[in-house]
């Protein structure tokens, strides 16, 4: 796994775009659990947080308002006999 150094160029850039130019562990790697992905993530925890709180200040605007409005209305308004308990219409099998 490569380390990641940080060059003078690179204390240019936003802690979002550090974070964006990682090299992240491979896909094997992490699905084996190589002690080198907890490696890379222990050792870049600081800019990952950093990052996170860049991009969360930056999307804010553009966040989607999570309420009942984002759920078609026909799925939040049950039609009649849906959603009820069902009755004793059940046939057994013999």
């Amino acid at each position: 796994m490569p380390h990641s150094v940080l060059h003078p160029t690179r204390l240019q850039q936003t802690q979002l775009q550090q974070a964006r130019e990682l090299e992240l562990p491979s896909r094997e790697a992490m699905l084996r659990r190589a002690p080198s992905v907890q490696q890379f993530w222990d050792s870049h925890r600081q800019l990952l947080s950093d990052a996170w709180r860049e991009w969360e200040a930056v999307q804010q605007d553009d966040l989607a308002i999570l309420d009942s409005g984002l759920i078609d209305e026909a799925l939040r308004m049950p039609s009649s006999g849906r959603g009820k308990i069902p009755s004793a219409r059940r046939t057994s099998r013999r």
